[in-house]
């Protein structure tokens, strides 16, 4: 009688495969911080690396030997820092003073946008809908006996009996 293979039957082969997909997805779950960095590490180091072996094969002046690798990367990395810099020198200034033109110009308007709301919350007069949102802006209410604590007025009556 030959000793038959545990892993010949293809339903334990299935049970197998789907076990070690499920472990190889749990460990992705729990190590992801760790995981996204070698992911962006690995990322960062193949876009260099054309960059490292172009600056590695040239010869340094007045010799006949190659870059080191190390301080080809040094090279490189002091390099793509000052671009950095020198970008970040240029667009920080900007992007402050174009906030603060869009504050100044949200100033100067603030009156036009203050009277359209005005009129639009005026336009639903004494309903539910413009009692809302006169408390909610805290804008005085003509009449006193509009809002009297929540309650509907005398002669306005509910919204459930005026809808049935």
């Amino acid at each position: 009688m030959e000793k038959q293979k545990i892993f010949e039957n293809v339903w334990i082969r299935a049970l197998a495969i789907l076990f070690a997909f499920a472990l190889f997805f749990t460990l992705c779950y729990f190590l992801k911080g760790i995981l996204i960095s070698f992911f962006l590490a690995f990322t960062v180091a193949y876009i260099f690396d054309p960059a490292v072996d172009f600056i590695a094969e040239r010869k340094i002046i007045l010799a006949k030997t190659r870059v080191p690798r190390g301080l080809s990367v040094a090279i490189l990395l002091t390099f793509v820092f000052l671009v950095m810099g020198g970008l970040l020198t240029y667009t920080v200034p900007k992007t402050v003073t174009g906030i603060q033109r869009v504050g100044t110009a949200l100033k100067e308007q603030y009156p036009k946008y203050q009277e359209k709301a005005g009129k639009v919350i005026e336009e639903y007069g004494d309903t539910e809908v413009g009692i809302f949102l006169k408390s909610k802006l805290q804008i005085q209410a003509t009449d006193e006996n509009e809002i009297n604590d929540g309650k509907p007025t005398k002669g306005r009556g509910d919204l459930n009996e005026r809808i049935s």
